[in-house]
């Protein structure tokens, strides 16, 4: 559902953020302006968004993060995706297997435009290292540059995007979440990051979250 539909939702996202953790600082300016530009981008990026930065929040606090790293993680995860505000809304969802390598690529690509959104904004440069990771991997065979061992703020994002991929499809979740911890350990994330934030995903219930 794109926002076209809707009307400007610049002031009610600090209520949504709000609603969702309502312990949370203020939205910083500049992120909110982001935020704001993949509203209107499309609703269903938006709500993406909120979703994953709720997940990565706890899961942040279950690894016991120092306060200032917790603040970063939780503003990259909410901003990951900003990115895909500069390419067409046929590719704001991950192609699927046999896609066309043109498309695949095009996807690729929104890690990059997100960096190169941040950089306009000097308070939010220290966000584009966890944004420029959040699709790599240990092994190598993430994206876009396929540089190993991403930093350990960078994987709980990616976990959380993932665990929000998986629980847009019905069912999914109790079927398949065993199966990303196995294939997780040691090739696409750290073991202790993935025990411990999949554990706090599940403690906290974030599967009906957002």
């Amino acid at each position: 559902m794109d926002t076209a539909a809707f009307p400007e939702r610049w002031h009610s996202i600090p209520r949504e953020i709000a609603a969702l953790m309502p312990n949370q600082p203020t939205l910083p300016y500049a992120a909110h302006l982001i935020l704001n530009s993949i509203a209107r981008h499309s609703y269903q990026l938006y709500q993406h968004s909120l979703r994953v930065s709720h997940m990565a929040w706890h899961m942040s606090q279950t690894l016991g993060l120092p306060t200032y790293e917790h603040q970063q993680l939780w503003l990259a995860a909410l901003l990951h995706d900003c990115g895909k505000t500069r390419l067409p809304r046929s590719v704001i969802v991950r192609p699927a297997l046999g896609s066309p390598h043109w498309e695949v690529a095009l996807y690729h690509q929104h890690v990059n435009e997100g960096i190169a959104i941040l950089q306009a904004y000097p308070s939010l440069h220290g966000l584009i290292p966890l944004l420029a990771e959040h699709h790599e991997r240990l092994d190598g065979t993430g994206f876009p540059r396929g540089s190993k061992y991403p930093t350990r703020s960078a994987q709980i994002i990616a976990l959380a995007n993932a665990l929000d991929h998986l629980r847009a499809q019905p069912n999914s979740l109790s079927n398949n979440l065993q199966g990303l911890i196995d294939q997780a350990i040691g090739q696409d994330w750290d073991s202790t990051v993935a025990a411990t934030a999949l554990s706090a995903w599940r403690q906290t219930n974030l599967a009906e979250a957002g």
